[in-house]
Order: C-alpha cells, then sequence, then structure tokens
C-alpha cells in the first residue's frame, strides 16, 4: 500500500488538477532580492512548483520514487501542492491522505 500511496502522489505531481492558485498578500514578501508588497494578489503554478528541479530529480519523468520516506522528509513541505496549500486547501485532501 505504501508504493500504491507513492504512486498517487506521483499521479498528482505530474497532472495537478489546479493550475493557479491565488493568494493576496498580508505582509511585504521578499523572493529573489524583490520586496513584493503587502495588498499585492499573487499567482502559484503549482504545475511550476511540482517540476522544480531543486525539489525533485528528473521532474519531467514519472517516478514514484519521488515520494520514497526519505525523499519526502527532507523536501519542503509546500513542494507539493497538488491540492492547494494553507488554510484554504482543498478539503479532498482529507480524503487521499
Amino acid at each position: 500500500m505504501k508504493y500504491l500511496h507513492q504512486c498517487i502522489c506521483e499521479t498528482g505531481r505530474i497532472t495537478p488538477n489546479v493550475v493557479l492558485l491565488g493568494r493576496k498578500l498580508t505582509h511585504d514578501v521578499a523572493i529573489c532580492g524583490y520586496t513584493v508588497p503587502a495588498g499585492v494578489t499573487c499567482a502559484i503554478s503549482p504545475f511550476a512548483v511540482m517540476r522544480d528541479p531543486e525539489h525533485y530529480d528528473d521532474p519531467e519523468v514519472y517516478d514514484p520514487e519521488h515520494f520514497a520516506p526519505e525523499k519526502v522528509t527532507k523536501r519542503d513541505p509546500f513542494a507539493f501542492i497538488p491540492f492547494s496549500a494553507g488554510i484554504r486547501n482543498c478539503i479532498g485532501e482529507l480524503l487521499l491522505f
């Protein structure tokens, strides 16, 4: 069952069901040397986040081993956001995990 869980997670990573996540900033945020001011609405692409080679080896390849327990514990929890993230994420996530 553990490997099946890894397969389900990898499927969610490769084919996210959320196109964009919109969030309104409540405070200034520094990103890559730029300051994004509070009040700005940001759009986050789960597709891009979950294909970042900083977090996944061979991100374009379907590999359930991306979700091996030893890899998951080392990865930022926001590198895998198939159901959105934070307090406004999809309630369906509770049914999967």
